[in-house]
């Protein structure tokens, strides 16, 4: 006899989030032409960033730095951006001296000093670096320019939307791509070894997986979730400690096509002292896609079997979950795995014999 227990749920988007450093546009993109300054947007995927440093090409004889931000994008609506105080944007770093300028060669740092910029979890800024005694470097765009570089936890865009170039009041040069670097960590607090490669994927009309890695020395976690907005300690908790409760966590039960809120924090020191986000993790459940039909499973072996299904209209991606029989969904043992659109079959491999 056989019997498997797994679900298959339709999914229509695909998040992640991973690391911390540096990403980089240049190389690929190369210096060719210049201005007083360059727009681009910096988007953070699910955990909360504080940006550290941005390098850029300045050409010789530059001497100084101005680094602008404007909280959810470079700009609202069509147009180039006004990079204004009346327009939402901040100087966060004002003529810092820059050395080594050189046109074309490695971009230079601007120095930061203590400054932080944050990134809230799944959003987005837009950066204006503008320079005096000299111009900001840049590449003129082109149709086969790549846009997003990203590490899977930070993305730099240059798109043609949100990369301009000139002054800063008006910057009307269009497309003008950053070349440069940034630099970031990721936003957490406390006393114990800070938890890494914090991702919210795989996320569906009714669950999301969450995943990471143990920061070295912590015993337990804890993972606390509800509607966005909702005050902590009236949540829904899942805890767990080390070695017996491995991430990830799989949720189930959700709402969909709703926004949610997660706290995560680990604990060290027999649990006297933390490390956690100091701000909720955000994502967005899908909208219900329509049930997947007429389910078939064939080409049983000791530790495989094949699945198919039929489309059930349109969707970008769909995951499975499988586990032992009798088990609940989410618990130990249990297992995800991702198809993309238009695939309708899948073989589950690496099942244990002689198992229900």
């Amino acid at each position: 006899m056989r019997k498997i227990k797994l679900l298959i749920m339709l999914s229509c988007t695909w998040l992640f989030s991973v690391g911390q450093g540096t990403v980089t546009t240049s190389p690929p993109l190369v210096s060719n032409n210049g201005s007083t300054g360059v727009s681009f947007r910096v988007e953070a995927g699910g955990s909360p960033l504080e940006i550290t440093g941005i390098s850029n090409i300045f050409t010789t004889g530059a001497i100084s730095a101005t680094v602008w931000v404007r909280q959810g994008g470079v700009k609202t609506g069509a147009g180039n951006p006004s990079v204004t105080t009346a327009n939402g944007w901040s100087q966060v770093v004002t003529n810092a001296t820059i050395t080594g300028a050189n046109s074309t060669g490695a971009p230079v740092s601007i120095p930061f000093g203590t400054v932080k910029i944050p990134v809230a979890s799944n959003g987005a800024i837009g950066i204006f670096i503008e320079t005096t005694s000299g111009t900001s470097r840049y590449q003129t765009g082109t149709a086969a320019d790549a846009v997003t570089y990203t590490d899977g936890t930070l993305t730099i865009n240059v798109a043609d939307s949100v990369a301009y170039g000139g002054a800063a009041a008006n910057p009307a040069n269009n497309p003008r791509r950053f070349l440069g670097s940034v630099t970031y960590v990721l936003g957490v607090t406390g006393s114990c070894t800070p938890f890494s490669n914090f991702m919210i994927d795989s996320i569906s009309s009714g669950a999301a997986k969450i995943n990471w890695t143990q920061g070295t020395g912590n015993a337990s976690f804890k993972i606390e979730y509800g509607t966005a907005g909702f005050t902590p300690g009236t949540g829904t908790t899942v805890t767990g400690t080390y070695p017996g409760s491995q991430p990830p966590v799989i949720l189930t039960g959700l709402t969909p096509n709703t926004a949610y809120d997660v706290w995560f924090e680990e604990y060290c020191n027999t649990g006297g002292d933390t490390v956690r986000f100091p701000a909720p993790q955000a994502f967005t459940t899908t909208k219900l896609c329509a049930a997947p039909t007429a389910f078939t499973d064939s080409n049983l072996t000791s530790s495989s079997i094949d699945l198919g299904w039929a489309q059930a209209g349109s969707y970008n991606s769909a995951w499975i979950l499988y586990g032992p029989a009798g088990t609940t969904p989410g618990s130990t043992g249990w297992f995800i795995d991702s198809v993309q659109s238009p695939a309708t079959t899948f073989t589950l491999t690496g099942l244990n014999s002689s198992t229900a």
